[in-house]
């Protein structure tokens, strides 16, 4: 699943002081969440590639992931006093639109 976070309108007053801290919280989710990935954009976004390698069930999975949120969102709650705006989307599915717009534009223009 890939989760994107960011802050909406509501841009932090220290941008260099939140981006340090972002980057801290990124490496320490990446150590703790094995086979997950978790970025930290220079715009202050966070973008999370987050995977279960030895989850069977997809509630299991989705409960977990809520739970992510939920501590990344309380961290930055308590440590910056700021709320982020979480989107998700599946890994596949990105992909698989990201094809069909290629091949869309690839083979709707004229023949070269």
């Amino acid at each position: 699943m890939v989760l994107f976070m960011d802050f909406g309108k509501d841009a932090p007053p220290d941008t260099t002081a939140c981006q340090e801290y972002l980057q801290t919280l990124c490496n320490t989710l990446t150590r703790q969440y094995y086979g997950s990935l978790f970025i930290c954009m220079d715009n202050l976004q966070l973008f999370i590639i987050y995977t279960m390698p030895d989850c069977k069930e997809k509630n299991r999975f989705l409960t977990s992931m809520e739970e992510l949120k939920k501590y990344i969102s309380s961290c930055l709650k308590r440590d910056l006093l700021l709320e982020g705006i979480f989107y998700k989307g599946s890994v596949m599915q990105e992909l698989n639109d990201l094809y069909a717009s290629c091949r869309q534009l690839c083979c709707s223009g004229p023949p070269i």
